[in-house]
């Protein structure tokens, strides 16, 4: 849950600052370099945390373990018919 509110006040956080420093170069300022250059690493904090929240999330990968002794053996079809 931490991951996904970081996630967001980042994101708005680089939104912010990067439209503001873009606005601000426009206009000849060089502190808008500086902004755009904060939302641009407040734009990569933010695919940090999704992604992180993301692999947080999903179901582990499954671990290696004993064999499965049925895995290999035929069914026989439960159908009366036959095919």
């Amino acid at each position: 849950m931490g991951l996904v509110v970081l996630a967001c006040l980042a994101g708005v956080g680089a939104w912010l600052t990067g439209l503001i420093g873009l606005i601000m170069i426009t206009s000849g300022n060089a502190t808008g370099w500086v902004l755009l250059v904060t939302g641009v690493l407040l734009l990569a904090l933010t695919i940090v945390a999704i992604v992180a929240a993301v692999c947080l999330r999903v179901a582990p990968e499954s671990q290696p373990g004993a064999a499965n002794p049925h895995f290999d053996e035929p069914q026989p079809s439960q159908d009366p018919r036959g095919g």
